[in-house]
């Protein structure tokens, strides 16, 4: 069972390319010697690693879409944890509309051509018990693309 799991540590640094460089030990967890050197990462983060405590984001869902001009876009916006957190719209495009919901928010738009190009949507996690405490902001990207018609020669 040693030799087993010795094997597959070798395997799995070696896969990550970690094998020359992972001191004895970091496979526990443990952080690296060195640090204020600037060639030897010394804090998690610098390796890569995210702790698993820590949320991926206070909204779930795309960072990025993308939409045909003349497309209706309703996007329900969901918060990781709904009730310590409420969502508010800190940026939209001019003509798209944002309603505040329990579970976060709903962003509905139909861009037109004068909407062609990326649109930066700027979203605010705020308290939900003190609703004026802005938390965070995550951002969302709409890219609006023309719809291309494509011409048929029949060949």
């Amino acid at each position: 069972m040693i030799v087993r799991s010795l094997a597959l540590r070798a395997l799995l640094l070696t896969a990550l390319g970690m094998a020359a460089c992972a001191p004895p030990g970091a496979w526990l967890g443990e952080p690296p010697p060195g640090g204020d050197d600037g060639v030897t990462p010394n804090r998690p983060d610098e390796l890569g690693v995210v702790p698993r405590d820590e949320p991926e984001g206070y909204v779930l869902g795309p960072e990025e879409i993308t939409v045909f001009v003349g497309e209706d876009l309703a996007l329900d916006l969901r918060l990781a944890e709904p009730e310590l957190f409420g969502l508010r719209a800190g940026s939209v495009p001019p003509s798209a509309t944002y309603t505040e919901l329990p579970t976060g928010g709903e962003l509905r738009w139909t861009p037109l051509g004068g909407d062609i190009g990326t649109h930066d949507v700027v979203l605010l996690i705020v308290d939900r018990a003190e609703p004026n405490l802005v938390i965070a902001q995550e951002m969302l990207v709409i890219d609006v693309i023309p719809r291309q018609r494509f011409v048929e020669y029949g060949f």
